[in-house]
């Protein structure tokens, strides 16, 4: 795998780590993706597609609350800029707290009625926990 000679020879080459990702997660492997990311996190925290293949990598493995909980780690890191998550048509099954820890403004949007969060934790008061100086939801 040439991917894998890359890293080889650039251990700090993102772009093929994150191409090795995306490999993996067309194949099925969201493990040795999530591995491969846990890397770029590492190397490259502020990389875009770090959150896009992570998001994929945990629906993959079926931990709905992980992918969005990723989704709104991106959700206003930045002032002025307003970043939209967008969720496609499907059921997303929440089970542990999700939280919005950034100040500026971001959106979660989905596919109309075709885009359900479903709380499938212990108490529906503890789907989403806001912390101190972030916006109301």
């Amino acid at each position: 795998h040439d991917l894998g000679k890359a890293i080889e020879l650039d251990p700090s080459m993102v772009d093929a780590y994150l191409e090795r990702a995306a490999y993996y997660i067309r194949t099925g492997d969201a493990e040795f993706a999530l591995e491969d990311l846990a890397i770029v996190e590492g190397l490259f925290p502020q990389s875009p597609m770090l959150y896009v293949l992570r998001a994929q990598a945990y629906l993959l493995t079926g931990d709905n609350a992980a992918a969005l909980q990723n989704a709104l780690d991106l959700i206003g890191d930045e002032p002025g800029s307003t970043k939209v998550v967008y969720l496609p048509p499907g059921e997303y099954r929440i089970t542990r707290t999700l939280s919005i820890t950034k100040r500026h403004g971001g959106m979660l949007i989905g596919h109309g009625s075709e885009t359900e969060i479903v709380w499938d934790g212990q108490r529906v008061a503890d789907a989403l926990e806001q912390r101190r100086g972030t916006p109301d939801l």
